[in-house]
């Protein structure tokens, strides 16, 4: 039933889905929707790992997965997601070490984490020219 859902959405750019309480994981077929522009699961309950296909969605210029309670790392494979301009992964439990490839991003205009600050500007030294906005919220 669930990659029936998934094969229904197969050419939808923008998913929106924030603000609806969605518990679980966000579920590995994610990967199948490569026509997405927009994907916006905030401030709802997802739980677990990023999944590492999300890097499939390489149309993707805004990913919004902030307000959380996410887990784990930032998956390797981000920076094959060359149009993402918006990525905010803000209160959620992100930890380990941010993949220095996230700095060949160079059209990121908006990233925003609320954990693992001190490697960011090291990371995103390359990408830095073009950030519009920088938060660092909550930090200790």
């Amino acid at each position: 039933m669930r990659l029936l859902v998934f094969t229904l959405l197969l050419s939808v750019a923008e998913l929106s889905v924030y603000e609806n309480f969605i518990t679980g994981a966000i579920p590995t077929e994610i990967g199948l929707l490569t026509s997405l522009t927009d994907l916006s699961l905030w401030t709802n309950q997802l739980s677990g790992s990023i999944p590492s296909e999300i890097a499939s969605l390489t149309s993707l210029t805004m990913l919004y997965l902030d307000e959380n309670s996410l887990v784990g790392t930032i998956p390797s494979g981000f920076h094959n997601m060359t149009s993402l301009e918006d990525l905010y992964l803000k209160y959620n439990e992100i930890s380990g070490t941010i993949p220095t490839t996230l700095g060949l991003m160079t059209k990121m205009g908006e990233f925003a984490l609320s954990a693992l600050w001190r490697q960011i500007c090291c990371v995103m030294c390359n990408a830095i020219i073009s950030l519009l906005k920088f938060p660092l919220w909550y930090n200790a």
